[in-house]
């Protein structure tokens, strides 16, 4: 499944119960600071075409669980 587009994220997310199912990502995502909290899985587990910033918070919150 791809998923394409362009997001920014407005607040932080708790995404405690979900499971991303995406394994393509094109298109622009900018974490913005914030950070998605409760991820057992990457949200993104390739990067296409891809823009990824602002997303320390979100990786970071990946490889401490």
């Amino acid at each position: 499944m791809t998923a394409t587009g362009n997001y920014v994220i407005g607040a932080d997310i708790d995404a405690l119960g979900y499971t991303p199912n995406n394994n393509i990502f094109s298109g622009q995502f900018d974490g913005a600071g914030h950070t998605i909290s409760g991820l057992t899985k990457p949200l993104f587990v390739t990067a296409n075409n891809a823009v990824i910033r602002n997303a320390d918070e979100i990786i970071s919150q990946i490889e401490e669980e």
